[in-house]
């Protein structure tokens, strides 16, 4: 009898992310409305120690808050779904790989970076709450991780495991060394950045090594992983230049589905320069 899927831990997941998103929309709106007082708090200092100067004060869009609120929803749910493609093609505790996104903000000592949540972005203590944010994310995509494994069920015939994601680690260090040629003096962005550089080529080189069929490896790695990078989530939300980022939505699917390649591609390319070769040999 074929195994199913487990509910209850579905229903915990989907208590914890409803906990995690109401929180997030209120602390959004809480750190708007502290930035909103505190530029008006600033704005009045000046014309009170100057009575001649008027200061014009742009109020912030009144909905800034809920699309930074569906950002932090966008940036748990995409990483959720990766995890999924992970656990179904076979890699299941390796699926907890993308709590290293919100962890990547570690490397810059919490100076620089975003964690999922723009929640934890509050203007009052800003450096312990986002550590306690990323702390806070990174536990909850494990969280997650572990309640998809709970619920879906595992198969009975277990490929073997074949660590063929392992070939991404030349192109992991190419990166490296490239990065620290352009960085020879790296900032707290720099080194945030790099941490989420590596996360990305590793998954999406786990997502290739799964036993998913093709189209649904091509949809997972040259879509959705591109989009829950923090560079296209940013851009969503910014005042002034929303849009959807073109330009480097093409450039991250691009590097997904070349490391992909790159990583199922190398076996096949060996095994018919072997069997080639053996064939020459016969001749």
């Amino acid at each position: 009898m074929a195994a199913t899927l487990r509910t209850r831990p579905l229903y915990v997941l989907g208590g914890v992310l409803s906990i995690w998103t109401i929180g997030q929309f209120v602390l959004c709106w809480d750190a708007f409305r502290d930035i909103q007082l505190a530029v008006h708090a600033q704005a009045s200092r000046i014309e009170f120690n100057n009575p001649h100067v008027y200061v014009l004060v742009r109020d912030l869009p009144s909905n800034l808050w809920v699309r930074a609120g569906l950002e932090s929803v966008a940036a748990v749910v995409l990483p959720t779904v990766v995890a999924v493609f992970l656990i179904a093609g076979g890699r299941r505790w390796l699926a907890a790989t993308v709590a290293a996104y919100p962890l990547a903000n570690v490397l810059g000592g919490f100076h620089d970076g975003t964690p999922l949540g723009l929640g934890w972005d509050q203007t009052r203590a800003t450096r312990d709450w986002f550590a306690y944010g990323v702390a806070i994310d990174s536990l909850l995509l494990v969280l997650i991780v572990a309640l998809l494994i709970r619920a879906m069920p595992e198969r009975k015939t277990v490929e073997p495991m074949r660590w063929r994601f392992a070939r991404v680690v030349p192109v992991v260090i190419v990166l490296a060394g490239w990065w620290v040629m352009r960085h020879p003096a790296p900032t707290a962005h720099d080194w945030v950045w790099l941490g989420d550089a590596v996360t990305f080529l590793l998954v999406a080189a786990l997502l290739a090594d799964t036993t998913l069929p093709v189209a649904a490896k091509l949809f997972v790695v040259g879509l959705v992983l591109p989009l829950s990078t923090g560079t296209i989530l940013d851009d969503l939300v910014a005042p002034g230049r929303i849009g959807f980022p073109a330009i480097y939505f093409l450039h991250h699917t691009l590097v997904a589905v070349a490391t992909a390649v790159y990583v199922t591609g190398v076996p096949s390319m060996v095994d018919r320069l072997r069997t080639s070769r053996a064939f020459s040999g016969t001749v």
